[in-house]
């Protein structure tokens, strides 16, 4: 099944270290409206410090409806991990994904990277912990490609990201990226600048495109909108029944509980 993925925060990639490292509070941070509003009343970051990558938008939206010509199978989401209700059926496997996307989601969805040293400070300890959390049900915008790896589901994976995603090229052991998520991933990993990357064809079996409203500024928000309306103006359907309102990560999270709680 080959997969074209669009996250939309892809386009902030100059401006991101700036957003990511302006987290004001966790509780009001988990709500996107609310987070704007306060990333704006209580920092001293002016608006037009933070701008999106104009190159970036033209780049999503023209590969979006080049492949929307040959697949109207679409699903629209607020947040990544969505893409798993499509891609968790049975007749979703050998999968070919090719991702648009700042993160790279395979395996940076730990929510204890900020306590080192529960794990003696060692980074793939830490990843170790996050992978073995799969069997627990625990999956997140952050690492839904590492789920479906574990799922065995993964053919390849091509992640196109911008120039400030990966970050340091090294873990603190002086270890890869690459050679870290080598013991992870069976599957073909390869990374690309949009620049260095050249589309086969556009012929796609599934296409899914998402805002991240927590990494995509509020006054960016009416791009997501003009995907939908794309949708409706070269398919003739509405996009109402495309997308998706819930998270899988609290479906995940609950379906775990229910093994535990519901009456046999």
């Amino acid at each position: 099944m080959k997969v074209l993925s669009i996250d939309l925060d892809y386009c902030m990639d100059t401006c991101m270290d700036m957003i990511d490292n302006t987290q004001i509070n966790h509780y009001i941070d988990d709500n996107p409206v609310s987070r704007w509003k306060a990333f704006e009343d209580h920092t001293v970051i002016p608006d037009q410090s933070v701008f999106i990558d104009e190159d970036k938008v033209e780049y999503c939206f023209d590969l979006y409806q080049k492949a929307l010509k040959h697949c109207n199978n679409v699903m629209f989401a607020y947040d990544h991990d969505a893409i798993l209700y499509r891609l968790e059926m049975d007749d979703a496997y050998d999968l070919d994904i090719i991702n648009i996307d700042h993160h790279g989601d395979m395996l940076n969805g730990n929510p204890y990277v900020d306590n080192m040293e529960l794990f003696n400070f060692d980074e793939e300890e830490v990843i170790d912990y996050e992978f073995s959390n799969f069997q627990d049900g625990k999956v997140m915008e952050g690492n839904w490609v590492g789920w479906l790896e574990w799922k065995n589901k993964l053919n390849s994976y091509t992640w196109i990201h911008g120039v400030r995603s990966l970050g340091s090229t090294e873990h603190s052991n002086g270890r890869s990226v690459s050679e870290v998520h080598a013991k992870y991933f069976s599957s073909n990993i390869e990374y690309y600048l949009k620049e260095n990357y050249t589309f086969d064809d556009y012929d796609f079996d599934f296409i899914f495109v998402c805002l991240s409203p927590g990494y995509m500024p509020q006054k960016y928000w009416n791009i997501f909108r003009n995907y939908l309306s794309e949708y409706e103006k070269i398919t003739g359907e509405s996009y109402s029944y495309k997308l998706v309102n819930r998270k899988y990560e609290i479906d995940a999270r609950y379906r775990e509980l229910h093994k535990y709680t519901l009456p046999l």
